[in-house]
């Protein structure tokens, strides 16, 4: 039995025992949330489970927040340094003693001390955002979003492109470099991998990509070189497919393999295709990541060595406490000096030239967009791609997007309208920098994501989707999370404050004071329940966070914002506001009655309300959206 600690959860692990484990009398199956006073037993000796606090104030021990680590969107098992509310070191020696009581008889109780992840006692005057107060005009006073007008206009004209059994297209408009990065590198992998719909890098290994993106683009041969892959396209998608590759993965390989060369992109990956095709039975391309490590084992391959990483990953599963996907990864084997530096260097040269490839023009590269993917993975009937030209304040910002041509469910627009919220926000961020004013947010400052979060209902589902596709038990700590934040405001009856202060406004009756409004969303914060994907003070769904996520972002200190005021916090002003327009993009009778939907009610509301979201063409759900945002109706091109 093994039990590991994630935060401020503790899941147990049935390892094999002869006799089985039970949990209060239930077959232990799979890793399992341990609950106070819930009960263990293994081979007829139980273990009375309760949570206590070694310290004397209840506080937790006042320990620095590590630095963010390469891949959140895995929880970090317990390290000696952990996070404030951490487990202390004297923990780790808590689960062998009792192995061993149990083998010899003896019962046992499990201490272990809990944290809430933060020490500081929050009294807070907080200004709106993210929950903006209702509307009771078009243009509430003191609003930062102008009035919309007939100027803000969409055009949408449609040309086809190919086809593409991926979800995601490349990430089209203006973007913050480092988004930029994380979303064309997210669209690659997810594109590369056999199943893997959640592939993503983060923003400090989109930091380390940058680089690498300069330094290839500088070169003149990557334009020729992606002309060529264009060119023969359809051989070396025959080529993958006879591989069990994905084109996109042979094509990105061979042309890494070229180097500052230019060259005939196919004859290179078909040199290349044997030995992939190899390496993919011994350390498998299931996922993203292993796609990555199956470029850096590239070398081991050719001269004929397929065993070495699949041994080196199974003999660090085995002995390392880590979760096998965490292990599994580039920035897990280069930061515990598991892969050397050379093939550490040729995985992020493959994965910078993927990235480009998305849009190569997004990145400075002279050649067609949306670079291979059109050409390798799209038909005709599957894709459109408009161009779409807001009009902000008099001036044109003209845009590329690219939607699925048959009806689809408002889910599978939500990536695309995440894009476009970052450039939208990109817009705002980009005038800040003409007047040298920097934003504060970056990894590791987490003070925001103790408010509340409102979300469409199209998210909702999209929330739910992504915490099923987790792996255990990272699944289970996450569910609980959203339980217990859920059962918390609901037992110190927050929603219905807030429910009846949004029937107020509704109503345009008197009782509904913007200030009693501003400090219901306020005492949301002093309760300091940390969002459930927070982790070391970080978001680890990052890539697939909210809209309104996205759009709060502030230029003040960052310690501002651990006690937050409105005269010191300066916001950045977003001139469009995407996560408004989406609240009625999609909207169903299932989120009739409902004043807002918050993000901790995601996965309850999913599994009380089934999916009854209607099928629209991409451009349908593309001139609904733009309408929301630009609060104007915009006919689509198939109108």
């Amino acid at each position: 039995m093994l039990i590991d600690r994630f935060g401020d959860v503790f899941v147990v692990t049935e390892r094999g025992s002869s006799n089985g484990s039970t949990i209060n009398d239930t077959p232990l199956t799979e890793p399992t949330a341990l609950s106070e006073n819930c009960r263990l037993e293994l081979g007829g000796f139980e273990i009375d489970v309760e949570f206590v606090s070694d310290d004397p104030s209840g506080l937790p021990p006042s320990v620095p927040p590590e630095s963010t680590k390469p891949a959140p969107a895995i929880p970090q098992p317990s390290s000696a340094a952990t996070a404030p509310g951490g487990i202390p070191p004297s923990l780790f020696y808590i689960a062998p003693i009792i192995a061993i009581l149990i083998l010899i008889g003896v019962g046992a109780f499990v201490l272990m001390t809990r944290g809430n992840g933060r020490q500081d006692n929050r009294d807070i005057v907080y200004s709106d955002d993210p929950i903006d107060p209702p509307a009771r005009s078009k243009t509430p006073a003191g609003s930062d979003t102008p009035e919309r007008n007939s100027n803000d206009v969409i055009t949408v004209s449609p040309t086809p492109t190919g086809n593409t059994n991926q979800s995601l297209p490349p990430p089209t408009g203006d973007q913050t470099e480092t988004t930029k990065v994380e979303e064309s590198a997210k669209s690659f992998l997810r594109s590369i991998a056999q199943n893997d719909k959640r592939g993503f890098i983060t923003g400090a290994n989109a930091q380390i990509v940058g680089p690498k993106i300069n330094s290839i683009k500088s070169g003149s041969s990557l334009a020729d070189n992606l002309a060529s892959a264009r060119k023969n396209s359809s051989q070396i998608k025959a080529l993958a497919q006879s591989k069990n590759l994905k084109p996109q993965f042979l094509a990105a390989a061979a042309i890494t393999k070229l180097g500052s060369q230019r060259g005939d992109v196919l004859q290179t990956a078909q040199s290349m295709a044997d030995t992939l095709d190899k390496l993919s039975i011994q350390v498998g391309n299931e996922l993203g990541d292993d796609c990555l490590l199956m470029i850096a084992a590239y070398d081991q391959g050719a001269s004929g060595d397929f065993m070495r990483m699949r041994n080196m990953l199974q003999k660090l599963a085995t002995d390392s406490p880590q979760l096998v996907r965490e292990i599994r990864t580039i920035w897990y084997l280069k930061r515990n000096g598991q892969i050397t530096d050379s093939q550490y260097d040729l995985a992020l040269r493959f994965l910078a030239v993927g990235t480009i490839m998305q849009n190569p023009k997004a990145f400075g590269v002279n050649t067609e967009a949306p670079g291979l993917l059109a050409h390798m993975e799209m038909e005709t009937e599957e894709w459109v791609t408009g161009n779409v030209v807001l009009r902000i304040n008099g001036q044109p910002v003209e845009m590329q997007l690219t939607v699925p041509a048959a009806p689809v469910k408002p889910q599978r627009m939500l990536p695309i309208f995440q894009q476009m919220s970052s450039a939208v926000v990109g817009l705002s961020i980009d005038s800040l920098e003409d007047d040298n004013i920097e934003i504060s947010c970056k990894a590791g400052c987490g003070a925001c994501c103790r408010q509340a979060v409102p979300i469409s209902e199209v998210e909702a589902y999209q929330i739910a989707d992504l915490v099923a596709s987790m792996p255990e038990p990272r699944r289970s700590v996450v569910r609980k999370r959203f339980a217990d934040a859920l059962a918390h405001f609901v037992a110190i009856r927050w929603f219905d404050k807030l429910t009846d202060l949004m029937d107020l406004a509704s109503e345009h009756l008197p009782g509904f004071l913007p200030q009693k409004y501003v400090e219901t969303v306020t005492s949301y914060m002093k309760e300091d329940i940390p969002c459930p994907f927070l982790e070391d003070e970080s978001c680890s769904i990052h890539p697939d966070r909210p809209l309104v996520c996205r759009e709060y972002l502030v230029t003040s200190p960052a310690e501002y914002c651990a006690s937050p005021s409105g005269e010191k916090i300066k916001k950045v002003p977003i001139i469009l506001k995407p996560s408004k327009a989406m609240l009625n993009v999609g909207r169903t009778r299932n989120t009739d009655g409902l004043s807002s939907l918050m993000m901790i009610e995601a996965l309850d509301f999913v599994e009380r309300h089934p999916d009854i979201f209607e099928e629209k063409t991409g451009e349908r759900w593309a001139a609904d959206f733009f309408g929301q945002l630009t609060k104007t109706e915009i006919p689509s091109a198939e109108a």
